[in-house]
């Protein structure tokens, strides 16, 4: 009797720890899912994104156009929306301008320009660090041409990146 007591009692115990068990794994996944969805909110929202080409006049005034031989530095701008569950404070803003045939115009191939991205090194056009307190912030960033950076004629693509996150793209075409 006592034996066959204890056999019911070890079946009943052995039921009770799969279940808590399951429970507990249940409870992993379901953390993992709330972890995926705080990392996804806590993406920077970016809108207003422009970014043409610049011509510094005689007198040190800008003037937008989209000729090549007249350029002399690329503007990207661009609002870093509100956003209450990210962390506020310093944030490295990345800006990646691809010209038409894919090459990054970088300031230099060093890996002093460049980021890590998913696990990625990545070269960078611009940084800029900006104080981000969870409340809209404009920001503007200028890549300068090079001696020896050939732009050429052709739709250019831009990315930025903060964080692990690319929060923003847009094109423009330069002639």
């Amino acid at each position: 009797k006592v034996n066959h007591a204890l056999t019911v009692e070890n079946h009943k115990i052995k039921e009770e720890v799969k279940t808590e068990q399951m429970k507990n794994q249940n409870l992993i996944q379901e953390k993992s899912k709330l972890a995926q969805k705080v990392t996804v909110a806590s993406i920077i929202p970016t809108y207003n994104l422009t970014a043409d080409g610049i011509h510094v006049t005689r007198s040190g005034r800008e003037r937008k156009t989209d000729k090549i031989r007249r350029i002399t530095k690329i503007k990207v701008c661009f609002t870093l929306g509100a956003n209450k569950i990210t962390a506020p404070g310093s944030k490295n803003i990345y800006v990646r301008i691809a010209r038409p045939d894919k090459k990054i115009l970088t300031i230099n191939e060093s890996d002093e320009y460049s980021f890590m991205y998913n696990g990625h090194k990545l070269q960078y056009s611009a940084m800029k660090v900006v104080d981000y307190q969870n409340k809209p912030l404009t920001v503007c960033v200028y890549w300068k041409t090079r001696v020896g950076q050939k732009l050429l004629p052709g739709i250019y693509h831009v990315d930025i990146f903060e964080g692990n996150f690319n929060i923003g793209q847009t094109t423009f075409k330069l002639r």
